[in-house]
């Protein structure tokens, strides 16, 4: 019985061992003779680059690659199994700088690292920095992690196909073929663009048309000379200015060199404001709240103001607590490249998927009417009228567009800049969407 048992143990644990093993291989899609083994991949390399190849070597297409720098002593144990993809990353960013010596700056490299890739930790520390360069050149970009994301999934331990990796070296060979990558390393669509498409300096591939085709605030708009109450228009980059002109403007001598510098700041300002004003719960909201909110407000640095802007976002909770408001987000996204200009206000627009779990407002349909009397909002805070909600469902999400303003009170400081003036609704919106 002793026997017995311990032998049904004994498989228990080789079945267990069995599982780990398994689920730890790396997912694939390609039957394994499609995989390209590593000195099958060199020979193409090698080939494709027109290395000096000596036929009399024992491994010529090998010895080729380490004579060039492309391998290394020591990459790998054999070159006789199988190509993963973190391999082909680093194989394919030492040949690419072979050909073109270092592009990436150590710029954009920190922010792909950083930023763009969700599972860069997956990735062995010696090889993370010719992924992210070969995500930066467009050369491998990478799987989608849906719409809104700011990141794509490498998948640095799956095998590479022989196709893939023929394509991977006609991309190396010709920089010209390569996927378009944005300045902060996102990827770049450059088909089924939306109608707006010429008001960006590009396209995010993560981010659906109806991001982009919304009218900007100056739009529709006209200046009233007050003598004659002739309406003329705004005068294009002195006076408004869409996101791909916005370098142009003249409130600054250089504000290509100002937003370089503080843009990823305004999008967090942005990004955390709006998380706390889609984050509400009348029953936990504290101090804390309210000074994360007030961080990133105009009037931080400003005493006298923001003790008046304080004062709001008090009145603002007594209500949301009388009307017992929860509110929660699941997904909130601001793209940098969506920055434009009007009469010296900047605007970044903010994707936010949120519900309204429990509040006792009830609001009509008409706005003028909501204005009046709600110059704070009583379900989401703003600064000024108006977040009309107009009619809300309880518990069921709404994805929205707001465009938000960045301060100008202290516009020559950018350190200081925070949020001002009001989210709007998309509702607001409906009269000025382009389709």
């Amino acid at each position: 019985m002793k026997e017995g048992l311990k032998i049904k143990r004994l498989m228990s644990i080789l079945m267990v061992a069995l599982l780990v093993v398994t689920t730890a291989m790396p997912a694939q899609k390609t039957k394994a003779a499609d995989y390209i083994k590593v000195n099958s991949f060199v020979k193409l390399l090698v080939t494709g680059l027109e290395l000096p190849v000596d036929a009399g070597k024992n491994e010529p297409y090998i010895e080729a690659a380490l004579t060039a720098g492309i391998l290394k002593d020591g990459d790998f144990n054999k070159y006789t199994g199988y190509l993963t993809r973190a391999d082909l990353a680093v194989l394919a960013n030492r040949a690419d700088e072979y050909l073109n010596g270092n592009t990436v700056s150590e710029k954009l490299l920190s922010t792909v690292l950083e930023k763009r890739i969700s599972d860069i930790k997956s990735v062995a520390p010696g090889k993370r920095e010719d992924v992210a360069k070969v995500m930066a050149k467009g050369i491998i970009i990478g799987f989608s992690n849906g719409t809104y994301s700011e990141n794509r999934k490498f998948n640095g331990m799956w095998y590479v196909s022989t196709d893939a990796a023929k394509s991977v070296i006609s991309l190396v060979l010709d920089p010209s073929k390569r996927s378009k990558i944005s300045p902060d390393g996102q990827l770049i669509r450059t088909t089924n663009l939306p109608k707006y498409a010429k008001h960006y300096p590009y396209i995010l591939a993560s981010y659906p048309n109806k991001y982009y085709d919304w009218k900007f605030e100056y739009e529709g708009q006209a200046k009233v000379n007050p003598r004659t109450d002739e309406r003329m228009p705004y005068v294009y980059i002195e006076e408004y200015a869409s996101p791909k002109d916005i370098d142009k403007i003249t409130d600054f001598d250089d504000f290509e060199s100002v937003k370089e510098k503080y843009l990823d700041i305004w999008v967090q300002k942005v990004k955390t404001y709006t998380e706390c004003v889609f984050n509400v719960d009348y029953r936990t909201i504290d101090e804390q709240w309210v000074n994360k909110l007030l961080l990133v407000d105009y009037s931080n640095g400003h005493d006298n103001i923001k003790a008046k802007e304080k004062k709001d976002v008090v009145e603002y909770i007594k209500e949301m607590k009388a009307n017992k408001t929860v509110v929660e987000s699941s997904k909130i996204a601001v793209e940098g490249s969506s920055l434009y200009y009007f009469r010296g206000r900047y605007v970044l627009r903010v994707y936010v998927k949120y519900r309204i779990l429990s509040s006792t407002v009830k609001y009509g349909a008409d706005a003028d009417t909501l204005i009046m009397e709600n110059p704070y909002g009583k379900i989401l805070y703003t600064r000024e009228p108006i977040v009309c909600l107009k009619s809300y469902s309880i518990g069921k999400w709404k994805e929205s567009y707001f465009d938000v303003e960045l301060g100008w009170y202290s516009i020559k400081n950018p350190d200081n800049i925070g949020v001002i003036y009001a989210i709007w609704d998309e509702l607001i919106y409906d009269k000025r969407r382009i389709n």
